[in-house]
C-alpha cells in the first residue's frame, strides 16, 4: 500500500511540477525572511530550575537549635510542594540557606507561588525574620553596571544627586524594568560632632585611641594582688587579662565590660578582638562599627563566645617568650604556646648543649607546667637540676608516666654515648669557638649525625655553602677525614647518595680517594671520573720516610698514595705495581664502570711494572683509553697470556654467556612504567626497564634497599611518583624473587 501511495505522489509531483517548485520557493523565501527578522539573544531568558529560601534568626543559641526549629520545618513544608524534587540546606547559628530544585519545563511562577504559601504556613519561633524566597534567571542580570564619583561632593551629596536626578531619568528609558543603586552610605554623624569646630592644635587632633587613658584608681589597686601593675587602658593586653581568669566568672567578665565601656576604644586591637559575642550584641550599631574598625588588624570584634575567650586567655598564661618563638621560626617551626612544643623541638635544643640550656631558661614556671608530659621527660637533666625543688616536684608528677622530668633525655644521652663512644674526632675549623667564645657544637663525627638542626649529616653539609653564618664552608668540608666519612657512611643510611656533587668536589683528595676505593658503587660513572681526577692530586703527597723492601721511595713502580690507601681499606697491603695480585685486579674489574676511575690513577711506569697475568686481566674498556705505543708494550709483556686484557675479555665472555642463560630464565620479568623508564637529561636510556633491573641495580644490594633510598635521594625529583608507578605485577615479582623484600 505504501508503495502505491509513494508512486501516486511521485506521479502527481511530475504532473504538477510547477506547483511543487512554487511551494519549494515559498519555503526557501520564508526561511530567508525568518533569518533576517527573528530576534537573536546572546543570553536568552532562561529560568534556573531552583528557588532559594533564606531564613534569619538572631536569637538562636546554636546552629543545632536553628536546624531543629527553623531549617527542618521549612524543609518539610517545601518537600510537599508539587514539582520540588530535591532540597539542600546550609545552617549556621543565625542563618539558614535552603535550595529547592524542580524539574525543567514546569510552570515556574506557580512553583514560586506554592513555595511562598508553604513558607508562610510554616510555624517558626518568635524572632525569626520572615524568610525570603529568591528566584534567579538570566533576565535578572543587569544590562549596565555604572559607577559615579566626585572629587568635590561628599558621599552623602553624591548619593542624593544620583537618587534625585539620575535614577528617574533611567527609569523612563523604554524596556528598563528596574534601576538599583548601592553605596554612598555614611555612618550617622551626631549633632555635637557636626557643631564642634575643627581644632588647630596638633595634640588635640590625636584620637582617643592614640592618647594614654589613665585607669581608675580602684582598678589599678585591684590588679595588684594578681601581680599586675598597670596604669593605662592601653596596657590591658590579653597577657594581662590572663592573670584574672581563675578569679572571675564569665558573668563577672560581661558585667565588667559594661561598667568600663567608655575605656573600650582605648584598648589594644588584640584585646578588642577578644570581646565576646554576648557583650557585642548589647552594643548599638555605631559602637560596634567603631570597635570593629579599631580591631580590624586582628580580624574585628565578636569572633569568640565568652567561653572561648576564657579558653584563649588561659592559653595566654603559657605564651612562650618572643625570643624562643623567633628562634623556633628560624628552624621552620611555628610555636606560640608551651603546649605547642614537641618532643622533636626539645631534642633539637638538647643537641645545642649549653646554648639549648640557655634557651630553656627563658621558659616561665607556667610554661614548664603546661608542657606535654613527654616533653617534660625529655628536658635535659642539667636544666631540670637547676630548677627549685617545688617546681621540679610538680614536673616529676606531670611526667610520671615517663619516669619523671628529664628521664627520657638521660636515657637517650646514655644510649647515644654508648653507640657513638668510638666516633672519630673532628679537626680544623670544626673545632673553632663561636664568636662569643663558647665551644663549638661539633667535636666528633657523632655531633654531625645528631646535629642541633634536626637534619641528616648529609643535609647539614649541603646547607653549609648557603649559610651566611659560615665564613668558609669549603674549609669545613675539606677538613673531613677519611675516618669521619667512614663513620658517617656507616651510621647514616644513604649518606653518600644524599651528598650533592658540588659538596663531594670540595673534599680533600685523600678523602675522595678513600670514598672511591671503599664505596665505588656509590657514584655513577661521570661523577666518579670527576672525583677521580681530583683525588689524583693526592699522589703529590710525600710517601712515608724510609725505603720499603723491594724498591725505593723514588721507584717508578710505586703506586699513587690514594691507591695504596684505598687498597688498605680493603685489607690489601700493596705499595708497588708488582705487588698487585691477579685476585686484586679481578676485584677491581668487578666494580664495573667505577673500575676505570681507579685504574686511571696508574702511571705508564706502574702498568709496565705489573705482573704479566695482571696486565692480561686489565679491563678492555680501560685499555682502549691508552695510547697505541703503551698498549703494544703491554701486549708484549703479557704475551704468554694472549696479550693485555685477554684474560679479562675471556672472563667477560663467560659472564655474558651466564647472563644470557639468566636472561632466558627471567624473560617473564614485568616491565616498569612511568618515571622509571623516563630517559635521563642527556637523552640516555633509563637504567630501569623491568623488575629485574630493580633486583640487580647498580646502587645497593636488592630492590627493597633501593626503594627505601628513594625518599632521601637528592637526585630523585618525585619519589612518590616512582613508588606509585610500581604495578601489582612488579611488586609480586619482587616479593617472589627477593628474600625478605616486604619486611625490608
Amino acid at each position: 500500500m505504501l508503495t502505491r501511495l509513494f508512486n501516486r505522489i511521485t506521479r502527481l509531483s511530475i504532473r504538477f511540477r510547477w506547483i511543487v517548485i512554487a511551494i519549494s520557493l515559498l519555503i526557501i523565501g520564508g526561511g530567508i525572511y525568518a533569518m533576517f527578522t527573528l530576534n537573536l539573544e546572546m543570553l536568552p531568558n532562561i529560568d534556573f530550575p531552583q528557588t532559594i529560601v533564606v531564613a534569619q534568626w538572631s536569637d538562636a543559641e546554636s546552629a543545632d537549635q536553628f536546624l531543629e526549629e527553623v531549617t527542618i520545618p521549612l524543609e518539610e513544608a517545601l518537600a510537599d510542594v508539587d514539582g520540588v524534587v530535591n532540597l539542600e540546606s546550609t545552617t549556621s547559628r543565625n542563618f539558614a540557606f535552603i535550595i529547592a530544585r524542580n524539574e525543567f519545563g514546569l510552570n515556574k511562577d506557580q512553583i514560586i507561588e506554592d513555595i511562598n504559601s508553604a513558607v508562610e504556613a510554616t510555624s517558626l519561633p518568635d524572632g525569626v525574620e520572615s524568610p525570603q524566597v529568591i528566584n534567579f534567571g538570566l533576565q535578572d542580570l543587569p544590562v549596565v553596571v555604572a559607577s559615579a564619583s566626585s572629587g568635590e561632593m561628599s558621599l552623602e551629596q553624591l548619593k542624593d544627586l544620583v537618587e534625585r536626578e539620575l535614577v528617574p531619568r533611567l527609569e523612563q528609558v523604554e524596556d528598563i524594568e528596574r534601576v538599583a543603586i548601592s553605596g554612598g552610605q555614611e555612618l550617622p554623624v551626631s549633632d555635637e560632632s557636626v557643631a564642634e569646630p575643627p581644632q588647630d592644635d596638633e595634640s588635640s587632633q590625636e584620637s582617643q585611641a592614640d592618647q594614654l587613658v589613665p585607669l581608675p584608681l580602684f582598678l589599678k589597686q585591684g590588679a595588684e594582688p594578681f601581680g599586675v601593675d598597670i596604669d593605662y587602658a592601653q596596657e590591658i593586653t590579653p597577657e594581662v587579662l590572663a592573670h584574672f581568669v581563675g578569679a572571675v566568672t564569665e558573668d563577672d567578665m560581661l558585667q565588667g565590660l559594661g561598667i568600663f565601656q567608655e575605656l573600650l576604644p582605648s584598648l589594644p586591637p588584640e584585646t578588642l578582638a577578644l570581646l565576646p559575642i554576648e557583650f557585642i550584641e548589647t552594643l548599638d550599631a555605631s559602637e560596634r562599627q567603631m570597635l570593629d574598625e579599631l580591631a580590624s588588624e586582628e580580624g574585628g570584634i565578636g569572633q569568640y563566645s565568652a567561653t572561648e575567650v576564657f579558653s584563649i586567655l588561659s592559653m595566654e598564661l603559657t605564651r612562650l617568650p618572643d625570643e624562643l618563638v623567633e628562634g623556633a621560626a628560624a628552624f621552620g617551626l611555628e610555636i606560640k604556646y608551651a603546649q605547642d612544643i614537641t618532643p622533636e623541638f626539645i631534642q633539637q635544643l638538647n643537641a645545642f648543649g649549653p646554648q639549648g640550656i640557655q634557651a630553656l631558661e627563658l621558659l616561665s614556671a607556667d610554661n614548664l607546667r603546661a608542657l606535654q608530659p613527654q616533653v617534660i621527660a625529655m628536658l635535659p637533666m642539667e636544666f631540670v637540676d637547676s630548677l627549685d625543688a617545688g617546681l621540679r616536684a610538680d614536673l616529676d608528677t606531670l611526667a610520671a608516666e615517663y619516669g619523671g622530668a628529664g628521664q627520657l633525655a638521660a636515657q637517650a644521652a646514655g644510649e647515644e654515648d654508648e653507640a657513638f663512644a668510638d666516633a672519630p674526632a673532628l679537626s680544623g675549623p670544626w673545632l673553632d669557638a663561636s664568636p662569643d667564645g663558647s665551644p663549638s657544637l661539633f667535636q666528633t663525627a657523632a655531633d654531625l649525625v645528631n646535629n642541633p638542626f634536626g637534619v641528616s649529616a648529609a643535609q647539614l653539609l649541603i646547607m653549609l655553602p648557603a649559610s651566611p653564618q659560615v665564613e668558609d664552608p669549603g674549609a669545613l668540608i675539606a677538613a673531613l677525614s677519611p675516618e669521619v666519612l667512614a663513620f658517617l657512611t656507616d651510621n647514616e643510611e644513604g649518606f653518600l647518595a644524599e651528598l650533592s656533587p658540588s659538596i663531594l668536589e670540595l673534599m680533600s683528595p685523600e678523602a675522595l680517594a678513600f670514598l672511591l676505593t671503599s664505596y665505588p658503587d656509590a657514584f655513577d660513572a661521570d661523577l666518579g671520573k670527576r672525583l677521580a681526577e681530583i683525588a689524583a692530586t693526592a699522589a703529590d703527597v710525600q710517601p712515608p720516610a724510609g725505603t720499603p723492601e723491594g724498591g725505593s721511595d723514588q721507584d717508578p713502580a710505586r703506586l699513587p698514595e690514594v691507591l695504596i690507601q684505598g687498597a688498605s681499606s680493603f685489607g690489601v697491603d700493596i705499595e708497588f705495581a708488582y705487588d698487585i695480585t691477579p685476585e686484586f685486579m679481578q676485584m677491581i674489574g668487578a666494580i664495573g664502570p667505577q673500575s676505570l676511575q681507579v685504574l686511571q690513577m696508574l702511571t705508564p711506569d706502574n702498568l709496565r711494572a705489573m705482573q704479566p697475568e695482571v696486565i692480561a686481566l686489565l679491563p678492555v674498556a680501560y685499555l682502549e683509553t691508552l695510547d697505541n705505543d703503551l698498549l703494544t708494550e703491554l701486549d708484549a709483556l703479557a704475551a704468554e697470556f694472549g696479550g693485555a686484557g685477554q684474560l679479562a675479555l675471556q672472563a667477560d665472555s663467560g659472564q655474558d654467556d651466564e647472563a644470557g642463560e639468566e636472561d632466558g630464565a627471567t624473560t617473564d620479568a614485568p616491565p616498569l612504567s612511568g618515571p622509571w623508564v623516563t630517559p635521563g637529561p642527556d637523552g640516555s636510556a633509563s637504567l630501569f626497564q623491568t623488575a629485574d633491573d630493580l633486583l640487580n641495580n647498580a646502587f645497593v644490594p636488592g630492590a627493597a634497599q633501593l626503594l627505601n633510598f628513594l625518599p632521601n635521594s637528592p637526585q630523585v625529583e618525585d619519589p612518590t611518583a616512582m613508588m606509585s608507578a610500581l604495578s601489582p605485577e612488579v611488586l609480586v615479582y619482587l616479593a617472589e624473587n627477593e628474600d625478605g623484600f616486604v619486611s625490608a
